[in-house]
C-alpha cells in the first residue's frame, strides 16, 4: 500500500507541475489566517486540583492555484502551537521546526466525462452537519485525510467515492488501515446517503484483522421561513477485536429550530442526540456507536467531556437533550447559549452505592462573537458543568472553562 500512496503523491506533483507551467501570477491567490486563543479551566470536579491555563496560536497560509480551471491546486501551510511550549520555549535562539502542510491537493474538473471530478492529496473532508465527517475547526490542528476522491456532480446530485489511507504501517505491508465508501448528496432538499467502510488490517496470530466496521445512514436538513430541522440516522455493523466481537450500534439525532418571522435576529432550537451504548462488556457484541470522524465540540458541549473517554466512559453511549439560542442584536455581534442534559444510553454502576443509573450531568455554554473589523473578530466563551454524583462521587465541584479567541484573516 505504501507504493500506492507514493504513486498518488507523485502523480499529484506531476499534474501540478504540468498545470502550473507558465506564469502563475495571474492565477495565484494567497490568503492567511492567524488565530490566538487563551483558555483557563478546571475540569476535575474538585477544588483540590489547580486551575490550568494556556494560550494557543494557529497560523495558516493558503495558496490557491488556478482556482476554477480544469486543473487547480491548493496548498495550506500551518503552524500550530501552545505558546511557549517547544524544546526551549520562546525568546531564545531555538528552531522548533513546527511548520507543516495541513492541506495539499490537486483538483481535476471534467477529466474525461462532463461533471466528473477528482481530488488527490491531503485535504479536509466535511459532510452533512459534521456528525460523522468533520474538520474540527475548533481544534488547534484540525483533521485532514490523505487519499483520493472521485466524484460526479451535475448540480442536482453529487456522488463521491472516497479512498483514504488512515494508517500506513511500514512493518507489514498488509497491516494498513483505510477508510473507503460512497457518499451521495441530493442537493435540492439536502439529503445525504452514505455507506462507509473502516478497515484496519492489523492481524493477530490467527490472521484475523482488527476491525471491519461498516456504517450506513443518512442526513437531512430542511427549512422554511420560520422553522428548520436537521436529522441524522446511522447504523454500524461488522467485526472488531480480531474477529472476536460483532458490532451492532446506532446513532439518531434530531434538531428543530424556530426563527420568528417578525424577529429574524432570534433563533431557538431543541434537539436530541442519541448514540447507543453497551451494557455488557463481557459478551461478544459491541453495541457502543463510534462517532467516527465527527466534530464533537460543535455538538456535545464546549467543555468536551463527551468527545473522548478521558472523563466519562463513552462505551455506555450517550443521550444529549439540549436547547440552544442565538441573538444577533447587530450584524457584527452574535450572542449564543446552549444547555445540555447528559445521560448514558446503557445503565452504569453508581460510584456511590453501585445501583444502576444513567444520569451524567448538565452543562451550560455561553459565548459571544463580535466582528471588530472586516478582517478581525473576537469570541469570548464561558461553560459550566455540574456532574451527577453517581458518576463522579459525592459533593463534586462544578467543572468550568473560560476562553478568549481572536481571529485575523487576510
Amino acid at each position: 500500500m505504501k507504493s500506492v500512496t507514493v504513486t498518488l503523491l507523485l502523480a499529484a506533483v506531476l499534474m501540478m507541475t504540468t498545470a502550473f507551467a507558465g506564469d502563475p501570477a495571474d492565477n495565484l491567490k494567497i490568503s492567511a489566517q492567524m488565530r490566538a486563543r487563551a483558555e483557563g479551566f478546571n475540569r476535575m470536579f474538585s477544588s483540590d486540583y489547580a486551575t490550568r491555563s494556556f494560550a494557543l496560536l494557529r497560523t495558516r497560509v493558503n495558496l490557491d492555484f488556478y482556482k476554477g480551471l480544469p486543473v487547480s491546486g491548493f496548498i495550506q501551510f500551518q503552524d500550530s502551537r501552545v505558546m511557549g511550549d517547544s524544546s526551549l520555549g520562546s525568546g531564545r535562539l531555538n528552531n522548533d521546526m513546527n511548520v507543516g502542510i495541513h492541506q495539499a491537493y490537486v483538483l481535476l474538473d471534467n477529466p474525461c466525462i462532463d461533471d466528473l471530478y477528482m481530488k488527490i492529496g491531503r485535504f479536509e473532508y466535511v459532510k452533512g452537519n459534521e456528525r460523522l465527517f468533520g474538520s474540527v475547526g475548533w481544534s488547534n490542528v484540525g483533521r485532514t485525510w490523505d487519499g483520493a476522491i472521485i466524484g460526479y456532480d451535475n448540480g442536482k446530485v453529487r456522488v463521491e467515492g472516497l479512498a483514504f489511507v488512515k494508517n500506513e504501517r511500514v512493518i507489514n505491508v498488509n497491516d494498513d488501515a483505510f477508510v473507503t465508501g460512497i457518499y451521495t448528496q441530493i442537493l435540492g432538499p439536502q439529503i445525504d446517503l452514505f455507506a462507509i467502510l473502516d478497515l484496519d488490517m492489523k492481524r493477530d496470530s490467527l490472521d484475523n484483522i482488527f476491525m471491519n466496521r461498516f456504517t450506513v445512514g443518512f442526513y437531512h436538513h430542511g427549512s422554511n421561513t420560520q422553522f428548520d430541522y436537521t436529522t441524522n440516522l446511522a447504523f454500524q455493523s461488522g467485526k472488531t477485536m480480531y474477529d472476536s466481537m460483532d458490532i451492532g450500534a446506532y446513532l439518531a439525532t434530531i434538531e428543530v429550530g424556530f426563527t420568528p418571522e417578525t424577529a429574524p435576529q432570534f433563533r431557538l432550537a431543541a434537539g436530541v442526540d442519541i448514540t447507543s451504548g453497551d451494557d455488557d462488556f463481557t459478551d461478544d457484541e459491541l453495541n457502543a456507536f463510534n462517532n467516527m470522524y465527527y466534530t464533537g465540540h460543535k455538538f456535545r458541549g464546549h467543555m468536551d467531556y463527551f468527545v473522548n473517554s478521558k472523563y466519562f466512559d463513552l462505551n455506555y453511549g450517550l443521550h444529549d437533550f439540549y436547547l440552544t439560542g442565538r441573538y444577533n442584536p447587530k450584524k457584527k455581534t452574535s450572542l449564543n447559549g446552549q444547555f445540555h442534559y447528559f445521560a448514558s444510553d446503557a445503565s452504569y454502576f453508581s460510584v456511590i452505592d453501585s445501583n444502576k443509573v444513567t444520569a451524567l450531568g448538565i452543562e451550560a455554554d455561553l459565548f459571544v462573537k463580535h466582528k471588530l473589523y472586516d478582517r478581525f473578530a473576537a469570541q469570548v466563551g464561558a461553560s459550566f458543568f455540574i456532574p451527577a454524583e453517581d458518576a463522579v462521587g459525592e459533593n463534586p465541584d462544578p467543572g468550568w472553562w473560560l476562553s478568549l479567541q481572536t481571529t485575523a484573516s487576510f
